[in-house]
């Protein structure tokens, strides 16, 4: 899984962004607000 956070204080989760990852390791985020973010990635999770 791969999840996008945001940096600094976060009023709506709805900015944060999370997709699975395909076979290829491929994945896709969409509609992300500019600013600046964290890539978080889990294995398993």
């Amino acid at each position: 899984m791969v999840e996008l956070v945001p940096d600094g204080p976060v009023s709506d989760r709805d900015d944060f962004r999370r997709d699975q990852s395909n076979p290829d390791g491929s994945f896709d985020l969409n509609n992300v607000e500019p600013g600046k973010y964290t890539v978080l990635a889990i294995q398993g999770g």
